[in-house]
């Protein structure tokens, strides 16, 4: 997601989600209006640029709407680790697209960095019983890419994403990051006509690789993290989302 989806970064030029003018909780406003029924319009007063839909469409452009997804309740578990309560306002924009093999139409969609926005975190290792400390990280949301396809299957219309998520954690002056690279699969199911809103959850498998040392890792504490931890690892990642589009506003 992100998503989010939670470990890291760590060549020190992490983009930094809008605290002040971003997102904040305004996806989850128009969220809140999608499922009372509106299909509010999206402008530069409730979104970020980079979640605002081209409003000209065809003939001279592609037709764009944004899309707003809500993250609750998802969990990552890779070895004795645990990110449990896992929470995300997602926001990006849905670009529909020439059909190929035998689809009427593709759509790519793009979730910008400044469109994710998480709440707070913490992993759990669970190493010795009844002793689970937690350290509390932060991510640093880089793009996702996501993608519709025509595929239906028993539950619902199949969608995927992959996503380079990342984060830091670390105490006491010192701070070790992990960047992974996360494919996620799901079934949406829902309503495709306005208003637009689908339930679904991502599930994916993640390699977790090895901390590696850094000015503010050093080589002594990621050789401890990774032998505790056992990274390399392989961990899973489940994160149930509600998603919403809503449609190009009049200015930007």
């Amino acid at each position: 997601m992100v998503l989010l989806l939670i470990l890291g970064v760590t060549d020190g030029t992490h983009p930094t989600p809008r605290t002040s003018s971003g997102i904040r909780n305004k996806p989850a406003v128009l969220l809140t209006a999608l499922r009372n029924g509106a299909f509010p319009e999206a402008n530069a007063d409730n979104l970020p640029k980079d979640c605002l839909p081209n409003p000209i469409g065809p003939p001279g452009a592609p037709y764009q709407f944004g899309i707003v997804v809500v993250v609750t309740d998802g969990s990552l578990t890779a070895g004795p680790v645990a990110v449990p309560n896992i929470s995300a306002t997602i926001c990006g924009i849905v670009t529909v697209t020439t059909g190929t093999a035998g689809c009427p139409a593709g759509t790519t969609i793009v979730i910008p960095p400044d469109g994710q926005l998480f709440g707070p975190l913490n992993a759990y290792l669970h190493v010795i019983p009844g002793l689970d400390p937690s350290v509390p990280f932060t991510p640093h949301p880089q793009e996702i890419v996501s993608s519709l396809g025509c595929q239906s299957s028993q539950g619902g219309l199949k969608v995927s994403a992959t996503g380079n998520v990342g984060g830091t954690a670390g105490a006491f002056g010192v701070a070790c990051s992990i960047q992974v690279t996360v494919p996620l699969a799901g079934i949406i199911t829902g309503p495709l006509d306005p208003p637009f809103q689908a339930h679904g959850t991502f599930t994916g498998q993640l390699k977790v690789p090895a901390v590696a040392l850094s000015p503010t890792c050093p080589a002594e504490v990621a050789t401890n993290l990774n032998e505790i931890v056992g990274l390399p690892t392989v961990g899973t990642v489940t994160l149930p989302f509600t998603a919403a589009i809503y449609i190009p506003g009049a200015s930007t």
